[in-house]
């Protein structure tokens, strides 16, 4: 039996601060008479209140997911922006993100559950090119925990500080993990792997921007092969996105922090993802950027 329909949802108020579009809005799932769920690596003990609790926040993730994929006006949350029209079908599906926005990410993966084929890979952002992600679902739900989780506590986006209290911060029972990730039709047989490339210890700037971009032009040509690739990154890594904080001259759009926006002011003539832009030029791709993101006067003409 399902666990989503073992287990109420968070409460709407354990979910207020979660962005503009209210909770209370959501279609509450069937709830069922409570059990006792076992925990432990091989359950070998009844769940705390807190483990419980961290449970029922991936069961919600996970249901709002399927819930967003079967939607029909899913793509009516994002603009849209494509390189070769001429040809029937993209190759490459580039979705940004601002990586606070919970509901924003809800939606891509929602996209991604809905679109992706057997042959395919989905490419995320954070970690040294190449390294594959064993359960893609199971990464999925944890990363928008914290998501989750940085809106709860009201904080910005701080990457070397969100692995500490929000990741798999329990021991979960295998069998948990295998029943959250078949929620998913398609997230769940997902290729995953990471385009990124980290140099530690190195402030950001429009060189290392360069750096990390020029490492997701790699990924993107060691798997040409696939019949398609869905690519996750912040905005300042999308032609379409970066191009917005140029047009725009509202850095604030984006929840930039100070120091982001005195970079951009100073070099705002200059780009990192020139040879992004190239590549997908060559083959055919779709560009999603989420209308949480951007008004549309500020997006490119050039595609």
């Amino acid at each position: 039996m399902k666990l989503w329909k073992i287990i109420p949802i968070l409460s709407f108020l354990g979910f207020a601060a979660c962005g503009p579009r209210s909770v209370k809005h959501h279609d509450p799932e069937p709830t069922e008479k409570k059990r006792f769920l076992r925990c432990g690596y091989l359950g070998e003990r009844l769940c705390s209140r807190n483990e419980i609790a961290f449970i029922r926040d991936l069961e919600y993730l996970a249901h709002k997911i399927r819930s967003l994929a079967g939607q029909s006006d899913l793509l009516e949350h994002f603009h849209e922006r494509r390189s070769l029209r001429h040809l029937p079908k993209s190759k490459v599906h580039f979705l940004g993100e601002r990586h606070t926005d919970l509901f924003g990410q809800l939606d891509n993966y929602a996209y991604i559950e809905k679109e992706l084929g057997p042959n395919a890979v989905i490419l995320f952002e954070g970690a040294e090119a190449g390294t594959k992600i064993e359960d893609c679902a199971w990464y999925i739900m944890l990363n928008l925990r914290c998501v989750l989780e940085d809106q709860r506590r009201g904080i910005e986006y701080q990457p070397e500080e969100r692995g500490r209290f929000c990741a798999e911060a329990f021991p979960i029972w295998s069998q948990v993990k295998k029943e959250l990730s078949a929620e998913f039709s398609n997230l769940s047989q997902a290729q995953c792997y990471f385009w990124d490339t980290v140099r530690r210890n190195d402030d950001y700037s429009l060189s290392l921007a360069r750096y990390r971009n020029a490492s997701l032009v790699r990924s993107l040509q060691v798997f040409e092969a696939k019949e398609s690739v869905f690519v996750l990154a912040g905005s300042l890594h999308s032609p379409v996105g970066e191009y917005a904080y140029f047009k725009s001259k509202s850095y604030g759009l984006y929840g930039l922090t100070p120091y982001l926006k005195s970079l951009y002011e100073v070099h705002k003539d200059e780009t990192s993802t020139q040879d992004i832009y190239d590549y997908l030029m060559t083959v055919p791709t779709k560009f999603l950027l989420h209308k949480r993101l951007v008004d549309a006067k500020h997006l490119p003409s050039f595609l």
